[in-house]
């Protein structure tokens, strides 16, 4: 799967693409949240500006095609490891470690997992390409979370379960916040 990603951050940008501002989804859905009759997460003032203190940090560093959307859900394997990715809709110009870290956010639990899966890819560079992982997968989970609160308060598919999928994601995000880890990460990416 890395590998895959890998092949689609190589390709050039679509011509007139724009990168993706992950910062100002954030405050869309936030703006919108605080218009809707919904109880949000008590630390969920706190999440936002943590992540504002991760974008501050991160400073995307390179744009190129991204799925910004590797998650197992959206990843086919195939016989002899081939790898398909599918469902584009978020995809975009943005940081390839973000892409990285949205599929190892699903991926791993384990900082050394983490690690080895970033390791040939940027050896001597891996721990801060680690830490930059983190911060994106993190970033990710808030976003997501507050699309899944979103379409929860808006009845939109009853069927689909958008409270406990924004609770998941919530809870990963705080998570990762509340981590002794989370300070040394945004000096050290």
């Amino acid at each position: 799967v890395v590998g895959s990603l890998r092949a689609l951050h190589r390709l050039p940008a679509p011509p007139g693409a724009v990168p993706q501002d992950a910062a100002a989804r954030l405050r869309r859905q936030d703006a919108q949240l605080r218009e809707l009759p919904v109880e949000r997460p008590p630390k969920y003032d706190w999440l936002l500006t943590q992540a504002g203190d991760a974008l501050a940090a991160l400073k995307p560093q390179a744009s190129a095609p991204c799925h910004l959307g590797a998650i197992a859900a959206n990843v086919m394997l195939g016989p002899e490891g081939a790898c398909l990715l599918v469902d584009f809709d978020s995809a975009g110009l943005g940081e390839p470690l973000h892409d990285l870290g949205i599929l190892l956010t699903e991926a791993f639990d384990f900082e050394d997992e983490w690690e080895a899966a970033l390791e040939p890819l940027f050896g001597a560079e891996t721990r801060r390409a680690v830490h930059r992982a983190r911060l994106w997968g993190f970033v990710d989970d808030l976003g997501w979370a507050q699309w899944a609160l979103i379409c929860h308060a808006r009845g939109l598919r009853p069927e689909v379960e958008y409270f406990k999928y924004a609770s998941w994601r919530f809870l990963r995000a705080g998570l990762t916040a509340g981590d002794w880890s989370f300070e040394r990460r945004l000096r050290q990416c």
